[in-house]
């Protein structure tokens, strides 16, 4: 790996780590069109950090459901099949300040 920059995975553990993880790549446009998005969609208007929009975008990219989408529904209603199938429920964790990404932040929000 150190030569290559590379992981080199032997195809099982490469096949069984498919199974449980996915990736997309997001590019500073669509990172830009989430972090807007969840700004004016949230009940809260929730201001994420960049690095927190790259993965929102990657989530609903992947087919996920988060908690958001979820929160809009209400408490009382319950989801239908048609809503919720096949997509899958995903957690992202913020850790990052949207103020140490002003320019970005402000490029992304059109301000």
């Amino acid at each position: 790996m150190d030569a290559t920059r590379q992981l080199t995975l032997d195809e099982q553990w490469l096949k069984r780590l498919q199974q449980d993880f996915q990736s997309a790549s997001i590019t500073d446009d669509e990172m830009c069109h989430a972090l807007k998005e969840t700004y004016e969609s949230s009940v809260e208007h929730y201001l994420c950090d960049p690095h927190t929009a790259v993965a929102v975008a990657a989530a609903k990219r992947l087919g996920c459901l988060y908690v958001d989408e979820i929160s809009k529904r209400g408490k009382t209603q319950q989801a239908d099949e048609s809503t919720t199938h096949p997509r899958r429920t995903a957690v992202i964790i913020a850790t990052a300040s949207p103020c140490k990404f002003e320019e970005a932040v402000t490029i992304a929000l059109g301000k």
